[in-house]
């Protein structure tokens, strides 16, 4: 078979035919490991409330490399104080995303609430303490 052909050869949904070499890199893809517990994202929440360069919005070429930098102090920083399991600067920067991310929904629901028309009680949402996935 061709390359070409095999090209346009579908793979069944679940089924993978790529085979990872020994010494092969893989394609850019991190083994999934385990959750951030909720110590592991108290321990996350209070080294970036230090980070006045991670909370900075400034996105200037120069801010993003002292940004890479200081994430990957705050990498080192967090995998001497937390044993579980070692972190990377990328899994840790996801974690503090999707913290802002969901943090943003959650408010943006509890807004849409008060403005809500129709009469009746409004719903009652709880207030969260940590954006956990």
């Amino acid at each position: 078979m061709s390359d070409t052909e095999e090209l346009f050869n579908f793979i069944p949904m679940g089924e993978s035919r790529i085979q990872q070499q020994p010494g092969q890199k893989t394609l850019g893809l991190a083994p999934k490991s385990k959750a951030l517990s909720k110590e592991e994202t108290k321990a996350l929440l209070a080294l970036i409330e230090r980070s006045k360069i991670i909370t900075s919005k400034a996105t200037n070429a120069t801010n993003n490399q002292l940004k890479n930098d200081e994430w990957n102090l705050l990498a080192e920083r967090f995998n001497s104080t937390i044993t579980s399991c070692p972190r990377t600067p990328q899994q840790l920067r996801l974690k503090w995303e999707n913290l802002k991310k969901n943090s943003r929904k959650h408010y943006a629901k509890i807004r849409s609430n008060h403005l809500k028309t129709g009469g009746g009680p409004p719903d009652y949402i709880p207030l969260m303490i940590f954006c956990t996935e």
